[in-house]
């Protein structure tokens, strides 16, 4: 009895781990992909660090160099005073009211400061209704003698769902790769476009902002590689086959086709139809695309309108000195 009972406690852990596969492979994959992600993102911090001490260096050799009576001490000086205007410039552009942030600045009308931010939650949103619902459905038809019989949602799937498949089957490298790619990296990209919309310049320079958004817009385009597969699925998995019918016997007008097997006396119709995910999720991209190049526009006119009127601030000044000597 003791035995028994051992066994029957045993096959239901054994049931209890076969019941729930998925919520175990869910659970490793989305550790891996957040461990990847913040891989990438600690190197993305450890190149940043290495170019600011390198350009630290850099300032102090050239200090150096400069003392030492180099023989190219002139054009040394010449270089580090042109790189000591361009720092005291951006200065003046980050205590800017003109460049103070995306969302504050008069150089923009109120409805872009205040439209934009609309705009990339409602993205958001989009981008979940189009990974958490169908992305397509895979349709049979089925022609025998005449009799045609349908099959409607034979297969679904969507793009959490095959992510969580292709992990199952072994492909745990491209399961993270398009975890990454198609899961996380379009809320990653939406949450930063949106901090570098709010930031003020007095926090964030608007030197890296505009790098950041230019970072931002080729790693964009990374996201779009699933809705190509996806389509290019689609187009690939449509099959037809029919019956040879003079191989039978049939003649190609006979009564045994008049059920619309063209001829046929058999014939099966496999037919991949895009659904609501796969749309969200193409809207969401197009979008994500449209919206990151017309920040990168508002950004290049605020700071062209703040260099403008900072030009035209100093060359008053540089007037008013001259009408004073």
């Amino acid at each position: 009895d003791a035995d028994a009972t051992t066994t029957t406690t045993n096959n239901n852990d054994d049931d209890d781990d076969d019941a729930n596969p998925s919520q175990y492979s869910y659970g490793y994959l989305i550790l891996w992909g957040s461990i990847a992600l913040a891989g990438i993102l600690l190197l993305a911090m450890v190149a940043v660090g290495v170019r600011c001490v390198v350009r630290r260096r850099h300032q102090q050799s050239l200090r150096w160099l400069v003392n030492a009576g180099h023989p190219r001490s002139q054009w040394l000086e010449r270089l580090r005073q042109t790189r000591a205007r361009d720092d005291a410039r951006d200065a003046r552009l980050n205590a800017s009211v003109v460049s103070a942030s995306l969302c504050s600045s008069p150089a923009l009308p109120a409805p872009v400061r205040y439209g934009v931010p609309v705009v990339i939650l409602g993205n958001i949103a989009l981008f979940l209704s189009g990974h958490l619902n169908l992305g397509a459905t895979v349709h049979i038809v089925l022609q025998f003698a005449g009799d045609t019989l349908r099959v409607d949602d034979f297969f679904t799937f969507s793009i959490a769902r095959s992510t969580l498949d292709i992990w199952k089957a072994g492909g745990k490298e491209l399961a993270i790769l398009v975890l990454i790619v198609s899961g996380i990296w379009p809320y990653t990209k939406q949450i930063l476009t949106l901090l570098l919309w709010m930031v003020p310049a007095t926090r964030w320079s608007v030197a890296s902002r505009g790098s950041a958004l230019l970072w931002i817009d080729r790693l964009t385009k990374w996201s779009t590689v699933d809705i190509f597969v996806i389509c290019i699925c689609i187009a690939a998995f449509r099959v037809t086959v029919s019956s040879p019918v003079r191989a039978l016997g049939f003649p190609e007008n006979s009564s045994s086709s008049s059920g619309g097997g063209g001829g046929s006396f058999y014939s099966v119709d496999l037919m991949v139809v895009p659904m609501w995910g796969l749309y969200a999720n193409a809207i969401a991209q197009i979008v994500s695309q449209l919206s990151s190049h017309f920040i990168i526009h508002c950004h290049r006119r605020i700071v062209n309108k703040a260099t403008e009127t900072d030009n035209a601030i100093n060359n008053n000044n540089n007037n008013n000195n001259t009408d004073i000597l």
